[in-house]
């Protein structure tokens, strides 16, 4: 009796192993899919300039494992005195 329970819990661990599969491969395949249309907008000419030019720049960054992103996220957002020393040397 203490084996079918065994039984029976080692199935149900593997359902809810199969269902979570399931649900990441689902969301794996959204995913592919929201990329497969950036890629569309990335070559369309109806889609402005900069907004191909930022498509471009993620795939880039996605490519290189996200290293820009993840840079810039521990950063955190420039101080108002590094964007304005940042101002004066484009000026000068």
């Amino acid at each position: 009796m203490n084996l079918k329970f065994k039984e029976l819990k080692g199935e149900e661990e593997i359902k809810e192993i199969e269902g979570q599969l399931k649900q990441k491969e689902s969301q794996v395949n959204e995913l592919k899919s929201i990329y497969e249309n950036f890629r569309r907008y990335e070559m369309s000419e109806k889609v402005d300039k900069r907004v191909r030019l930022l498509i471009m720049n993620m795939f880039e960054d996605k490519q290189d494992g996200w290293k820009k992103s993840l840079e810039l996220q521990d950063k955190g957002p420039m101080k108002l005195e590094e964007f304005r020393k940042r101002q004066q040397k484009l000026e000068s």
